[in-house]
């Protein structure tokens, strides 16, 4: 089988420290350090773009804590936190859901 006609070339320079790593890297993998460099490239341009299914959870559990921590002080300082005003606020469990790894994108608050 041939291989495909590769025209372009793309070059970087590294810290000897980094070298070191990358020459590692590529004989634990057992290639050469610019063949592993180019399949590790190659692999990240297959990667999707935006967050991973577990940077998506957290987003979302950090995004409703703010919220709630936001809102629950300025009822404080404004002295209007009742029992009734903040479950309104509040979500309960069936308001919200944890996108699951397989649907990241649905994030409901």
């Amino acid at each position: 089988m041939k291989s495909p006609k590769m025209s372009r070339i793309i070059s970087f320079r590294v810290t000897e420290e980094d070298w070191l790593r990358i020459e590692k890297a590529a004989a634990d993998s057992r290639e050469t350090p610019n063949d592993w460099c180019r399949m590790t490239a190659l692999e990240m341009l297959k990667m999707p773009v935006g967050l991973t299914p577990n940077q998506c959870i957290l987003f979302a559990q950090m995004a409703r804590s703010t919220f709630l921590v936001e809102n629950g002080f300025q009822l404080l300082a404004d002295e209007t936190l009742e029992s009734d005003h903040w479950k309104n606020i509040a979500p309960t469990p069936e308001q919200t859901s944890t996108p699951s790894p397989i649907e990241p994108w649905r994030i409901i608050g």
